[in-house]
């Protein structure tokens, strides 16, 4: 719709189509300049861009009917909804006749609702801060809070659209693993915010005398101390949690923790990964911790709930035992996987991981006693 729209105007803009504002007598090539950047930015979804272009072509015809059609519906885009009702009743004003009209009238009828939606959004997100904030005066140090109640857990046919996308050679059939989406309420708990390092694990290695993960010695404590443990069988990350008065998550602590509880795809939103936000998409060879950033360093990725590095880095132990189709049947409070099984989950992608696989719903299955050097873990902890 608003490309066509755009096209008008353009052809507008030559005299072919609308009579010629008068203000204007000819077209200036610079106008026409303009409605074609917008064009181009809009084609690209950038509607930032599309309002900065028409609001600069208004000084040339504040009241051109298709730039005001345009620039409303710009203006919705992004959500501005009173700059978007303007532009529309200044759009009715200067063509009343206009065939448009209906359109318009419907536009803005569609503008009540979504501000009425995100005045919504808005006062959820404010509850949503204030539960954390008021959790988070009593958080372990290194720990962040995630309050009790219900999401969202798994992937739903547009989720898994959306992720064939991104793996078009992945059969369909991959992701039942992952479905259906079903609601969890899950008590409060205490989360790492960071994924436990190779300098934390050092130290749970002079008391414990357990065995070295693998390539240990390839990590330097001088300079690698920052980076994720990794190389460490299921029953290490469940000592190394003990050692710290913690647990492994359950899977479905994990996935909240991951996206919150407006069923966002990555733990930022629902923007494709990208090498700014999570240390994916290095397949596939181990070539030392180089491969590994600092845990916390991608700040931008992190989780609603401040959690870093749950997409990349390195994929972490999980307690539950595996099950295909544990979805299925699933209850629906504090679910904590299959009673038995022989092998166990482990979440959230790694550093040789594609943007599929980092995914918030993304499910992969581990024997319990391997070693990897993409798997890693991260504690929590109940609330008393």
């Amino acid at each position: 719709m608003l490309g066509a729209v755009l096209s008008l105007a353009l052809s507008a803009a030559q005299g072919q189509v609308l009579p010629r504002d008068p203000k204007l007598k000819e077209f200036d090539p610079a106008f026409r300049g303009l409605l074609e950047k917008a064009d181009s930015h809009a084609r690209q979804g950038e509607w930032k861009q599309v309002v900065d272009a028409l609001t600069k072509a208004q000084e040339f015809s504040v009241q051109y009917p298709p730039l005001l059609y345009l620039l409303g519906a710009a203006h919705k885009k992004l959500g501005h909804f009173d700059e978007a009702e303007a532009s529309f009743r200044a759009f009715l004003k200067a063509a009343p006749d206009a065939p448009e009209k209906a359109e318009v009238s419907t536009l803005l009828a569609e503008l009540q609702v979504e501000r009425d939606q995100a005045s919504r959004r808005r006062d959820a997100a404010r509850k949503f801060q204030d539960e954390i904030d008021k959790l988070a005066k009593g958080a372990p140090a290194g720990m962040v809070p995630v309050p009790a109640g219900e999401f969202r857990m798994g992937s739903t046919e547009e989720d898994i659209a959306a992720a064939m996308q991104l793996c078009p050679q992945c059969p369909e059939e991959s992701f039942a693993r992952e479905t259906p989406a079903h609601a969890v309420f899950l008590n409060a708990f205490f989360i790492d915010r960071h994924e436990a390092t190779t300098g934390e694990y050092a130290a749970f290695l002079n008391t414990s005398k357990r065995q070295a993960p693998d390539h240990w010695q390839e990590g330097s404590q001088a300079t690698q101390a920052q980076k994720p443990v990794i190389g460490i069988t299921w029953d290490d990350a469940v000592e190394y949690c003990k050692s710290k008065g913690k647990r492994l998550p359950t899977e479905a602590e994990w996935e909240k923790a991951a996206r919150g509880i407006d069923g966002r795809r990555y733990p930022w939103g629902s923007e494709r990964a990208n090498l700014f936000w999570a240390n994916f998409d290095k397949c596939c060879v181990w070539a030392g911790y180089s491969l590994l950033t600092e845990v916390g360093s991608l700040e931008k990725g992190a989780s609603p709930y401040g959690a870093q590095d749950m997409a990349g880095n390195a994929r972490e132990w999980v307690q539950d035992w595996y099950g295909e189709r544990y979805y299925a049947s699933s209850p629906g409070k504090n679910p904590a996987g299959p009673g038995h099984g022989t092998e166990k989950v482990v979440r959230g992608g790694g550093w040789l991981s594609l943007a599929n696989g980092v995914r918030t719903t993304a499910r992969e299955k581990r024997d319990p006693a391997a070693r990897s050097t993409s798997v890693g873990v991260r504690c929590v902890r109940s609330l008393p």
